[in-house]
């Protein structure tokens, strides 16, 4: 990756003072492009690659302005992330959960985001009026997506309806965890204070 970088500078691509930055912009690529390679490749095992892409479709941008739970490494991270999806596939593949439960997952999973969502991560703090800009954005994506959801049921497209529960489920999970997490962190350090 350096050498790449390198080659940048030398051929006066890019400046020197910034190969920091895109070094690490170029990791962060290769760390996006695994995910999704090994994401595809379990689809591709199961036939799913359509509902990988809807599934990712609702999860990512929701995500992305929601925050939620991160983990400490990026290893984790992508074992966490590679066994989700495996998750979520096999329970879209094996239909294990009745389009009812499905409802009451998606109409719980919203009121959970829309409370709260946005959570601030550890890697990357808010800055500013960054916690208003992005729980506005996360609202307003929840809302497309809550749309989206309700013509899917109303068209009686289940399958996509199942992608778009089980993402909302998930980043409310993800929400809840770090709020968990961060009230155990304050409270004990509030104890050691006291």
């Amino acid at each position: 990756m350096e050498k790449l970088i390198d080659h940048l500078i030398k051929h006066e691509i890019i400046d020197c003072e910034d190969a920091d930055v895109y070094l690490y912009g170029f990791k962060q690529l290769l760390i996006i492009a695994a995910h999704l390679i090994t994401y595809a490749a379990i689809a591709y095992l199961y036939h799913e690659i359509g509902l990988l892409i809807v599934f990712l479709v609702f999860f990512i941008p929701l995500r992305s302005f929601a925050g939620g739970y991160h983990t400490a490494s990026q290893l984790t991270c992508f074992l966490v992330s590679v066994t989700t999806v495996f998750g979520v596939l096999t329970v879209l593949k094996v239909g294990a959960i009745g389009l009812g439960s499905y409802r009451v997952m998606a109409i719980a999973s919203y009121a959970i985001i829309a409370i709260l969502a946005p959570r601030e991560s550890g890697n990357k703090p808010y800055k500013d009026d960054d916690k208003a800009i992005y729980r506005k954005k996360s609202l307003w994506i929840l809302n497309v997506e809550a749309l989206i959801a309700i013509s899917m049921v109303w068209f009686r497209v289940e399958k996509l309806f199942e992608c778009m529960s089980l993402a909302f489920f998930l980043i409310a999970v993800l929400l809840m965890v770090d709020w968990i997490g961060q009230n155990i962190r304050r409270s004990t350090t509030q104890q050691k204070q006291g």
